[in-house]
């Protein structure tokens, strides 16, 4: 079956742009987690009507214009990443650490000596990280009844050429775990080299690294201790690899096939721009009320993108017994402009008691967009229309002073932008947290740990559904040392 092959093969050179980037990096890189302290990480980063704190200023530039004096934080962080995937009655877990860089800030603060009028002016510049992508998931299942390369030849069916793509079905055709078992036939049917006889163990092992870093230009003001207004430039870096191991071998013995392996890998890299206003009003000396808009970010990105295969068969003494394939290596520049955001705050503080503070995030997922030179991406912008929502977020944190000692927790939901569509519309996440701070007049020491979690499907290929339930626990732990003058 493998020595079956087209003479004369017409090649096309088919544009694969949706395979460098896509719908999913969209929706990814348009979701941020705020929390680059640990004061507000502590606090499920609920500090929209707070400000005071320097992650304020990458969720309501006003909290600049609360600052009384100037100030210096650093902030470096671990993260413990655990995912847990249960595919074909199997489960099993890997772990990813990283040590890294939360917030890196400073604030220079004039004052005027008057209670009245502008009462003090603030700039700051600083770094707060936005997202985490360093990840690492293992899929592992028995006796599987289907197969990566019956989606390769349901793709293909129909065809009167070579495969439906250069990056998938041409490299199962070039290792011959693709066929046309008759030439004659037009359309030809091509078939796998399965064929049928299933119970194959398969794995997929995927690989994520990086993060989004937004490096943050404030300036804010008081008016009479009533009306703190701020605007924040941001500068955000975005990196994202992916590397995707898809593995199948033989249990039940298949004629002359072994075991197959797909690598695809994709990265990310670029830079993106956006303009952050807010205000916080504090009409009575409880109650502080915050809105903040923030304006799309315009990325400038470029992918690389390239698959390899291997296919190993039964020895023979007629024919390799290991066949190798690879694509071209497939550069895109491209923009990407993510949803604008409105966030609405309310924090009530109880004299040196502490304090309470609520935060509600809107985000139209929907408005999303790619753009290039040479390509509309209207495919893929069509599917971010029709496959995703607006999602509402809700961030709740809370802090008590004993003396010098502050004790804080916090939650925060961040909804979806799934729709049923593709098959995780409930694949939100949840975020809960919990730390401690020792502040004296020139020095502050802020702890902060969190735990983000969700549960998503996995779908390792779509003809027929191959779907893997996974778990993921994001454990983030920050310390921030802060020097007041």
């Amino acid at each position: 079956m493998k020595k079956i092959i087209l003479s004369i093969l017409i090649i096309p050179l088919v544009s694969m742009s949706l395979m460098a980037q896509n719908d999913l990096d969209a929706m990814r890189f348009s979701q941020n987690f705020y929390g680059g302290t640990g004061r507000s990480l502590a606090m499920g980063g609920a500090f929209g009507a707070l400000g005071g704190d320097f992650s304020s200023l990458s969720i309501n530039p006003a909290g600049i214009g609360v600052y009384r004096g100037s100030e210096f934080t650093i902030t470096p962080s671990i993260n413990f990443n655990k995912a847990t995937a249960s595919y074909l009655s199997t489960d099993y877990s890997d772990v990813k650490y990283k040590f890294g860089l939360n917030n890196l800030g400073f604030v220079s603060t004039y004052n005027t000596n008057r209670n009245e009028g502008w009462v003090s002016a603030s700039f700051a510049i600083g770094y707060n990280r936005l997202n985490d992508f360093n990840q690492n998931i293992s899929i592992v299942g028995h006796d599987a009844h289907s197969s990566l390369l019956d989606e390769f030849a349901a793709n293909s069916n129909g065809l009167t050429s070579t495969p439906a793509s250069p990056y998938y079905e041409d490299l199962a055709y070039n290792t011959y775990l693709l066929n046309i078992p008759d030439t004659t036939i037009k359309p030809y049917v091509y078939t796998n080299v399965l064929q049928g006889i299933y119970g194959q163990d398969q794995e997929e092992q995927i690989t994520t690294r990086g993060g989004i870093g937004e490096y943050t230009f404030s300036f804010g003001a008081n008016y009479s201790n009533k009306l703190y207004l701020g605007l924040t430039v941001g500068i955000q870096s975005l990196r994202y690899d992916e590397v995707k191991h898809h593995t199948e071998t033989e249990v039940t013995p298949i004629p002359e096939f072994h075991s197959f392996t797909l690598d695809e890998y994709f990265n990310t890299t670029g830079t993106g721009y956006n303009l952050k206003l807010g205000a916080i009003y504090k009409p009575v000396e409880m109650v502080r009320l915050g809105l903040a808009f923030h304006l799309p970010t315009f990325y400038k990105l470029e992918s690389e993108f390239h698959t390899n295969m291997d296919a190993y068969f039964d020895p023979d003494p007629n024919f390799d017994d290991h066949l190798n394939a690879r694509s071209d290596n497939q550069i895109n520049d491209y923009n990407l402009v993510t949803p604008a955001h409105l966030i609405g705050s309310v924090a009530l503080q109880f004299g040196s008691m502490g304090l309470l503070s609520f935060d509600y995030d809107y985000v139209n997922y929907p408005s999303a967009k790619l753009r290039s030179d040479n390509d509309s991406y209207t495919d893929i912008n069509d599917m971010i229309q029709n496959n995703y929502r607006s999602a509402s977020n809700f961030r709740i944190g809370g802090e008590l002073r004993f003396d010098n000692l502050y004790l804080r927790g916090g939650y925060a939901y961040y909804g979806t932008p799934n729709t049923e569509k593709t098959g995780n519309a409930k694949a939100s996440f949840s975020q809960a947290s919990a730390g401690f701070g020792l502040r004296t007049r020139t020095f502050f020491f802020d702890v902060g740990v969190a735990d983000r979690f969700q549960d998503e499907k996995y779908y390792l290929y779509h003809t027929p559904p191959a779907i893997a339930d996974i778990k993921t626990s994001n454990i983030t732990g920050v310390a921030t040392f802060g020097f007041r003058f």
